[in-house]
């Protein structure tokens, strides 16, 4: 008998003192601790700055009061959730309500918890929240067409006009990269106007997008901005037959003279020069913007072809050019 109580009170000391992992079934529980038990399972859900889903939290300090007598912060029993989030507290009263409290940071968030039982559960499980009271800022949320997140985008914060219209970042009041939820929280922000400027690369194009807000010192607010690709500068040029089928492997030369232009009899003299692709396209990224001759004068198939023609290339856009070889 003796024995017996000792291994009872040895299991409740090691349960109160750093949890339990969770038992087969509740009845196992009821079994070793008696009818006084409520065991559960502990969660948090980060709406702030994460997916919003629910989600495990292990290793969390859960503090248990009797509402009647204690308030506040006092508290009559103490567990922590184990490394499967599951927890136990014993000896529960079955007098009156009874209140779980309990708090923890993460990623710089604050997550609380406080709830009331007037009958005491059971089981339950128990969901940390981020606690509104602590925070108040902008929150910026990135978004392609679909409206899908984009994450770790860069961004840029503004509090001037005109630096943010130049994009003058070293006039950033806030230089930092978004989150892998494609989101960022600029807490404690004074009151004004912000302005903010994305950029990031995806798939290896470049992606861009501005947006601005006007806060009021209090809560949170949100700031949604679209992201889109920058179009490239430069030149493209599509090699056509007479049928308007594309023609691959012909070379194509540019010129900036029309002097040289007009009695050339190949690419030499020419500025720059390509052989269209499969699709029939030479592309000339990032080409100064002037106008061109172009030229195409070359053999395929020992079938003679040729083209001449002219494009002009104006800053900041992308132009797509048909050339059609007889």
């Amino acid at each position: 008998m003796k024995n017996l109580i000792c291994t009872f009170l040895s299991a409740i000391f090691c349960c109160t003192m750093v949890s339990c992992d969770k038992l087969e079934t509740d009845d196992d529980n009821e079994k070793l601790f008696g009818e006084s038990v409520l065991t559960g399972r502990t969660f948090f859900t980060n709406e702030l700055t994460g997916s919003g889903v629910k989600t495990v939290k292990k290793g969390v300090t859960l503090k248990l009061a009797y509402s009647e007598t204690n308030a506040g912060t006092d508290y009559d029993a103490m567990v922590t959730s184990n490394d499967d989030g599951y927890f136990v507290f014993t000896n529960i009263s079955n007098n009156g309500a009874l209140r779980i409290f309990g708090e923890f940071e993460e990623d710089g968030i604050s997550f609380k918890l406080n709830t009331t039982f007037t009958n005491r559960p059971t089981t339950l499980d128990l969901n940390f929240v981020y606690d509104p009271d602590y925070y108040n800022g902008i929150r910026i949320r990135s978004s392609d067409a679909s409206g899908s997140p984009v994450p770790e985008m860069n961004y840029y914060v503004y509090n001037n006009q005109t630096a943010f219209t130049a994009n003058d970042t070293s006039n950033a009041i806030l230089k930092k990269q978004l989150n892998q939820y494609g989101i960022a929280l600029l807490n404690d922000l004074q009151q004004g106007t912000y302005y903010v400027v994305l950029q990031g690369m995806i798939n290896n194009i470049n992606y861009s997008g501005t947006g601005s807000i006007q806060f009021n010192g209090t809560d949170v607010a949100d700031l949604n901005i679209q992201v889109t690709a920058l179009v490239q500068p430069g030149l493209t040029l599509i090699v056509q037959d007479p049928n308007g089928f594309v023609v691959s492997g012909v070379k194509v030369c540019l010129f900036t003279s029309g002097i040289i232009f007009s009695g050339a009899e190949s690419c030499d003299g020419s500025v720059n020069s390509g052989i269209s692709d499969n699709n029939g396209k030479i592309k000339f990224p990032g080409i100064s913007p002037m106008q061109y001759f172009v030229l195409c004068k070359d053999t395929i198939s020992s079938i003679p072809l040729y083209a001449q023609d002219t494009v002009t290339v104006t800053p900041g856009t992308a132009i797509e050019e048909f050339i059609v070889v007889q």
